[in-house]
């Protein structure tokens, strides 16, 4: 296989998995999840968001509704997160080994849809987090840079500098524990000077919204947070689960493929985890894996008993807000192993074996996203009420009681249901909301 084609094969299998998705929304309708609201208003509430609290997601937000529209926008917008999910991971494992084998290219097709189909960003889709999975994804192209290649070029530096700006501008969390590893990589590397100059860019590109970023995290109130504090178990830490909100009761609500199966999922798990430590067992001569191990210790370590770094690090828990954030360095580095195990293993059976788990994972979980993802509509009587409202200009809205989640109703496929939300009053009323 070319190089070319490499690409054209990850384009295609990307586009079939982002296109299945989107015409499952259909043409009319709003994606409503737990932290993703969208709505008549959303291109306001994108710029209210940016000037408020610095954020370049809803400045950007803000523009394509205004370009596109917003029920089209946030299609494009879903779309696209979910062709990056599959197409960034398979050319960053390409890049790491730079081989266009057969068996080589099945196995980073098998990690790619490994960094997309597991509990980890299953859950976080479930809430509404899909700025965060694209900050998660956006992981393997820093190692990938990281792992292959001694840092000596401008255009290296360059590109580290713009993943980790998009990490910025989608998942500030994501970018702070990236921004540490890629620091300690290049220390350990002795690249002090590239350092300086990951840094430097980062402070040119960012001047300009950095600053309402670091106030709005500063005012965030911990007190009102006690319930993103949950920290996994080590089991459920290393099995890519853990995230507070699989033991909510009102996920109920959602389909969770793997909760009633739980003897095959522990079954794939082993199989994953065990290929994982055979990776590095083989490499363990290498001094790039033992860093990799270092960080994974790191990340668990502050994955398992982040509710005690909470209580003694200052502003760890207005930053980070839940400690499974850092989970997300340990599916990666599980991944990239996975592959390098799948790939270098000369038993076809043994390889055969390997391929169960990415393959029944994607299934169950485009099972399960389809099943429970779903573009709604507003009731008559919020339409009726927009409606008034639009003709006064200036109008003020107080929304009692003010809550961050709470439930209401709207419609899908002519059905009132009720779902549970982030406060939606800015994407829905075209007044300043109170």
């Amino acid at each position: 296989m070319s190089l070319r084609q490499v690409h054209i094969l990850g384009l295609i299998i990307a586009s079939f998995f982002s296109v299945l998705f989107l015409l499952h929304f259909g043409v009319f309708g709003y994606v409503l999840q737990l932290d993703m609201i969208f709505g008549p208003e959303s291109a306001s509430a994108g710029l209210s968001s940016f000037i408020e609290q610095g954020s370049v997601y809803g400045l950007l937000i803000y523009i394509g509704s205004n370009i596109f529209g917003v029920e089209l926008f946030q299609r494009v917008l879903v779309g696209g997160i979910l062709f990056a999910s599959i197409y960034i991971p398979y050319i960053s494992l390409y890049y790491i080994y730079q081989k266009n084998e057969f068996g080589h290219i099945l196995g980073y097709i098998l990690g790619s849809i490994l960094m997309a189909c597991n509990p980890y960003v299953y859950s976080r889709l479930l809430a509404g987090q899909w700025g965060l999975v694209f900050g998660y994804i956006l992981i393997l192209p820093l190692i990938s840079t990281l792992y292959s290649m001694h840092l000596g070029t401008r255009k290296k530096v360059l590109f580290l500098s713009l993943v980790l700006l998009l990490q910025v501008i989608f998942a500030s969390h994501i970018a702070i524990i990236s921004i540490f590893f890629v620091c300690a990589v290049l220390v350990y590397m002795k690249e002090y000077r590239q350092i300086l100059h990951v840094c430097s860019y980062l402070l040119l590109a960012g001047i300009w919204f950095l600053p309402q970023k670091i106030l709005y995290i500063l005012r965030f109130d911990t007190g009102n947070g006690g319930v993103f504090f949950k920290s996994p178990t080590v089991l459920e830490a290393i099995s890519f689960k853990g995230f507070w909100l699989e033991s909510e009761p009102w996920v109920g609500n959602f389909f969770l493929p793997l909760r009633d199966m739980p003897n095959i999922i522990l079954v794939m798990t082993a199989i994953i985890l065990l290929s994982a430590m055979y990776a590095v067992y083989v490499q363990r001569r290498d001094t790039r894996v033992h860093l990799m191990v270092a960080l994974y210790c790191i990340s668990l370590l502050c994955t398992v008993y982040g509710s005690y770094i909470f209580a003694y690090v200052p502003l760890f828990d207005s930053i980070f807000r839940d400690t499974s954030k850092w989970q997300s360095v340990v599916v990666v580095l599980t991944v990239i192993s996975f592959v390098h195990t799948y790939i270098h293993l000369k038993s076809r059976y043994t390889r055969y074996l390997l391929m169960l788990p990415p393959l029944f994972l994607v299934v169950t979980f485009s099972v399960g996203l389809l099943s429970s993802v779903h573009a709604y509509t507003f009731t008559k009587s919020v339409t009726e009420i927009r409606a008034e409202l639009s003709q006064r200009k200036g109008c003020m809205v107080l929304v009692l009681p003010w809550y961050q989640y709470y439930t209401n109703v709207y419609m899908k496929d002519g059905e009132v249901v009720s779902l549970l939300t982030a406060n939606p009053a800015r994407h829905i009323y075209p007044c300043t909301v109170l």
